[in-house]
């Protein structure tokens, strides 16, 4: 069974407040960093992902690799993150949090979550196989692969 166009619209009104919500809550916890908006994305891939290569980050940022190299150099100077050898391959540069990045990663999450609605949702109700359900349809839409810890 398909959603109808106004299920859809629905819906993407829905996310598109959570994600507002999400992002704001992350510009503020970040701003005790001096990080910029595009900083905090960066800052949530390097969370997310560990370290990642240089070109793959302008990917994942959709951006191009010239502001990833502005980027990588604005957060090293905030001694956020840092470009290491790739210990597979010499020739690639990596970029990843440092400490302190992890500090500004763990202080943006907390204010997520605390920010949330989701956080005030009645899940405890629901079998955990249900959230699965939810979150196995949801994913492949946005391309990613793997369920929330604690629900994999």
């Amino acid at each position: 069974m398909r959603m109808n166009p106004k299920q859809v619209l629905r819906v993407a009104e829905v996310v598109q407040h959570l994600a507002e919500l999400h992002h704001r809550a992350a510009a503020t916890a970040l701003a005790a960093f001096s990080v910029s908006e595009s900083g905090a994305g960066l800052i949530w891939l390097l969370g997310t992902q560990g370290p990642v290569p240089m070109g793959t980050v302008a990917h994942h940022l959709a951006c191009d690799p010239s502001n990833v190299t502005l980027l990588a150099t604005s957060l090293e100077s905030l001694q956020l993150a840092q470009r290491v050898t790739d210990p597979d391959d010499r020739r690639r540069r990596l970029l990843q949090l440092t400490d302190r990045g992890r500090q500004a990663y763990a202080a943006m999450t907390a204010a997520v979550v605390a920010a949330s609605p989701l956080t005030t949702l009645p899940v405890e109700d629901l079998p955990v196989e249900d959230l699965r359900a939810v979150l196995s349809a949801l994913e492949p839409l946005i391309g990613k692969n793997t369920c929330e810890p604690g629900l994999s």
